[in-house]
């Protein structure tokens, strides 16, 4: 039912202590992230000051969640969208752009940090 952002993954990693009080409090099964979040996390674990033990980390937190792969259908909304927000002037990065397509797509509430994402037609999420 949910799809975690990548900064909420991120936080997690790190142990942040709030989000994991938060996660609890609304009782989540099992949770999902985008093919493009792993993407963000891998870049992330290559640039840490210990790649190896990052990336064991960052594996081991994949393995735990469902990973939602990109459609062709995400692709189609992605591109209506963000010719949408451009028009308005209010154009969202392509990779949040593309997760919040994919967790669209896959009727997953998106959870995140970033507030660009309200911009986006018919947002299904949370801004934590």
């Amino acid at each position: 039912m949910y799809c975690l952002d990548t900064n909420i993954a991120v936080d997690i990693l790190r142990g942040d202590v709030s989000i994991q009080e938060k996660l609890a409090r609304i009782k989540l099964q099992k949770l999902s992230i985008t093919i493009i979040t792993v993407a963000e996390l891998m870049k992330g674990a290559y640039l840490a000051q210990k790649p190896e033990a990052a990336l064991s980390l960052v594996q081991k937190f994949i393995e735990s969640v469902d990973v939602l792969p990109l459609s062709t259908r995400a692709c189609l909304l992605f591109g209506q969208h963000q010719a949408q927000l451009n028009k308005k002037g209010t154009p969202v990065t392509d990779l949040d752009l593309l997760i919040a397509s994919i967790a669209s797509c896959e009727r997953k509430v998106l959870i995140t940090r970033d507030k660009n994402f309200k911009h986006i037609p018919e947002f299904q999420g949370e801004i934590w």
